[in-house]
């Protein structure tokens, strides 16, 4: 229950290294979804991140600097309001009826994001050693948590130095209504074109597989990549990677999240 004046009170977890020191600096990595980053017994499908494990690994191994991170719960009923990003709906039609049926006043993931930036990270900053500068500030999630992410870089570019998304939600859609999944996602990436940050001046990671949900990103991926390679990223700043036969799940995302971490931080 992390108080808050801007959003809902939020649970809050703050993994830190074995031997963590206040005698040495840290990266942060702000990841959604709290209840899924540690401890399957927990989460509703008995599935998890594993943050700790792959995190200790990836330290051991000296392949990235020094790093804790912040776990920020979801909300079981508002997750989607909270995710979406909501200036991303502004270029859907006025009278779209999936829009209308959601309420476009509900969505408050600028909220949620004024929270992170404005209360939690001073927060985070001035109770641990960490590096707070935008290098050195991280921001993850999966499916629509990509999307908050992704929204939290293009909104907050001088906060955080990389955002990394998988498998993203680059559908858009808040429920399993897919003959709206074309416009949605549309929205999302006339968004993008005119909101991401200038070229090469962060680091964006996405991915994909193609069963489950995320065969569902199959045809939207590749234009959302196309928008980066013809606003100018370099292979260096955006990475969208591919993994056939990969699902929509925890324990995906645990096998690979080495990758995303190294882009953004390693040595």
């Amino acid at each position: 229950n992390f108080a808050s004046e801007l959003f809902r009170p939020c649970n809050v977890m703050v993994w830190t290294p074995d031997d963590y020191s206040a005698d040495k600096k840290y990266a942060v990595l702000y990841m959604h979804d709290g209840q899924m980053l540690f401890d399957a017994t927990t989460s509703w499908n008995k599935q998890s991140w594993n943050v700790d494990s792959v995190a200790s690994a990836l330290m051991r191994e000296n392949s990235v600097r020094d790093f804790i991170v912040v776990g920020i719960d979801n909300h079981p009923t508002r997750r989607l309001y909270e995710y979406i990003p909501r200036e991303a709906l502004d270029y859907l039609p006025a009278n779209d009826a999936l829009l209308q049926k959601y309420n476009k006043a509900e969505f408050n993931s600028d909220e949620y994001l004024a929270f992170i930036i404005k209360e939690l990270k001073p927060f985070i900053d001035k109770t641990y050693s960490t590096l707070s500068d935008k290098e050195n500030t991280l921001i993850m999630g999966s499916s629509c948590g990509g999307l908050i992410s992704l929204y939290a870089i293009c909104e907050y570019p001088d906060v955080f130095g990389t955002a990394c998304c998988l498998s993203t939600h680059v559908a858009m859609i808040p429920d399993g209504t897919l003959d709206a999944a074309p416009i949605w996602a549309k929205s999302l990436r006339d968004y993008l074109e005119e909101k991401l940050p200038a070229a090469n001046s962060c680091r964006i990671y996405m991915d994909y597989g193609d069963q489950t949900v995320d065969q569902l990103y199959l045809p939207y991926q590749p234009l959302v990549d196309d928008i980066f390679h013809r606003q100018g990223w370099d292979d260096l700043h955006f990475k969208c990677c591919f993994f056939p036969g990969e699902s929509h799940s925890e324990e995906c995302w645990q096998k690979r999240m080495n990758i995303p971490i190294k882009f953004a931080i390693g040595i």
